[in-house]
């Protein structure tokens, strides 16, 4: 028995250690999560903006996600994409590319330049 309250009361922690009083923001619940290392399926819980916690079931949420059958992501980086600036912004500028990449959870983009005229370096 001690060792089940034992569990339940690190599940309830944040990761500075301090206990949760207050219900989470949100918990989204079941999905698979995706590590470079595994896979597996588990809760997560929100507060303030910031994942809190992983694991559960987490009781106390003021919202809540089922991920049942979805696969959850950490931001994503495209590390090689074009966005045509300079010179061809008719076929996409960093504008229309950035925002399609931030609906499909890109949070990052690296610009791999192949454009006349060429971007100015340190160099030039």
């Amino acid at each position: 028995m001690q060792r089940r309250a034992a569990k339940a009361a690190a599940r309830d922690r944040d990761p500075r250690g301090s206990s949760v009083s207050r219900p989470y923001d949100l918990v989204i619940e079941n999905g698979t999560i995706h590590t470079p290392t595994s896979s597996y399926r588990a809760d997560i819980a929100v507060l303030e903006g910031r994942i809190a916690a992983i694991g559960g079931p987490f009781e106390a949420a003021a919202e809540r996600i089922d991920a049942t059958g979805r696969d959850v992501l950490p931001g994503i980086w495209h590390v090689h994409c074009h966005f045509r600036e300079p010179g061809h912004t008719y076929k996409e500028d960093f504008q229309t590319g950035s925002a399609a990449a931030a609906v499909g959870g890109v949070t990052m983009c690296i610009d791999m330049t192949n454009n006349t005229p060429h971007p100015t370096t340190l160099d030039d």
